[in-house]
């Protein structure tokens, strides 16, 4: 199958929702691309292919790194913003209300996060993500701009390894649903500021664990 970037978008090219957002993408290949997908997965699907997406993918760097580059501020197929950030302190939380109802516990691969912050908590916030306005990591230029809460759905249930489903959705909605949304975690967007970007802010930040936050309320 032919997937290169120069490959012609197939005849049944169409916008494309997902979780209800339309996206910038089309479905890409021919039906053999389709088929080939299909067979392996044991389900009818299709490849899609962003509008933005790109082929290109830095090499050379450690599994407990990432990248940011300030000048890709575009989502592709991302739920609402390029980040998702969630605290330790909030998983600490969650974890107690499942103890509570005899569930098994969840970690933070359960809500696939790009970024997962330790914070200092005074015991008053089970979220203490939910207050922050903005964040600053020490190595950037740049910061960070709170976008929105993520709503989840029922994949926050299964468990990353085992595949087994637990009761994580419904713990959430206890203390985490707001306007028919159960939400959990934080979106986040490099501030756009393209008139003043140079060089050195051209250039892929990478993070590391332990990398310090500085936080606006």
């Amino acid at each position: 199958i032919d997937l290169s970037s120069g490959a012609s978008p197939s005849p049944m090219s169409q916008q494309i929702r997902v979780c209800g957002n339309k996206c910038g993408g089309t479905l890409w290949g021919s039906h053999i691309v389709s088929r080939w997908f299909s067979n392996y997965l044991g389900i009818q699907c299709w490849l899609a292919r962003s509008f933005n997406g790109s082929d290109s993918s830095p090499k050379g760097h450690h599994l407990n790194q990432l990248s940011i580059a300030p000048v890709m501020n575009r989502s592709n197929f991302a739920n609402e913003a390029p980040l998702l950030l969630i605290s330790q302190t909030s998983v600490n939380y969650l974890n107690k209300v499942l103890k509570n109802e005899g569930s098994p516990s969840a970690n933070t691969r359960h809500f696939r996060p790009n970024l997962v912050a330790a914070t200092k908590n005074n015991g008053k916030l089970s979220n203490p993500e939910d207050t922050w306005k903005s964040i600053k990591i020490s190595k950037m230029s740049k910061s960070l701009s709170v976008v929105g809460q993520c709503a989840r759905c029922t994949m926050v249930d299964f468990d990353p390894d085992s595949g087994m489903k637990g009761k994580t959705l419904q713990a959430l909605a206890e203390y985490r649903r707001s306007q028919g949304k159960i939400t959990f975690g934080i979106f986040l967007r490099m501030v756009p500021e393209p008139e003043n970007l140079c060089d050195k802010d051209m250039r892929d930040i990478w993070l590391e664990i332990g990398d310090e936050l500085e936080i606006n309320y």
